[in-house]
């Protein structure tokens, strides 16, 4: 994974099921690429299989780092780098 993702400042995770398959990435992520400045998540391209834990799993996310984001905004980061 990290040979693909090579070596950003910054990361946007979007899709896959929240709570569950997004939040592991999302560990992976911090546990492995330290040099990462802004991590952010698109939660609205997200797919909730259990309603109750979604807050639990934000509040999993805003501990390691990751803030929530709109597609808008994504675009607004992402129109940087050209």
């Amino acid at each position: 994974m990290k040979k693909i993702i090579g070596s950003p400042n910054d990361i946007i995770v979007c899709g896959g099921e929240f709570s569950e398959c997004l939040l592991n990435f999302m560990n992976y992520i911090n546990d492995n690429f330290f040099q990462i400045t802004n991590r952010y998540y698109i939660s609205e391209f997200s797919v909730v299989l259990n309603i109750e834990s979604v807050n639990k799993t934000k509040s999993k996310l805003k501990e390691i780092g990751f803030i929530p984001i709109t597609h808008n905004e994504a675009i607004e980061i992402i129109s940087h780098y050209r």
